[in-house]
C-alpha cells in the first residue's frame, strides 16, 4: 500500500468556506491539473464516510476515471478519500 498523500496550507478564509470547496468534489476539474470533472455516485451525494463519487482525468489523449470512497469526514475539520 502507498504512503498517503497530506497537504497542509494556511488559508485566510473561514473554515467553513474552506469545507464548502474542498468537499464540493463537482468542482475539483475547476482545480486539478489532469481531474476534469467529478460526479457523487450511489445514493450518498455529499461528503460523508462511505460516500462514493467518480473522477474523470486526462492527461494529453490518455483518459481515465478513478472511483473514489470518502473514509474521513470531520465537518470545518478534515476531508479524505481513497482512490
Amino acid at each position: 500500500m502507498a504512503d498517503p498523500v497530506v497537504v497542509s496550507r494556511r488559508i485566510a478564509a473561514s473554515p467553513s468556506h474552506v469545507w464548502a470547496l474542498i468537499t464540493d468534489v463537482t468542482r475539483m476539474g475547476e482545480w486539478s491539473p489532469e481531474t476534469t470533472k467529478c460526479r457523487w455516485i450511489g445514493k450518498v451525494k455529499r461528503p460523508q464516510v462511505g460516500a462514493r463519487f467518480l473522477g474523470q482525468n486526462r492527461n494529453g489523449m490518455r483518459r481515465w476515471a478513478t472511483p473514489c470512497v470518502v473514509i474521513v469526514c470531520s465537518p470545518g475539520r478534515t476531508f479524505g478519500y481513497r482512490v
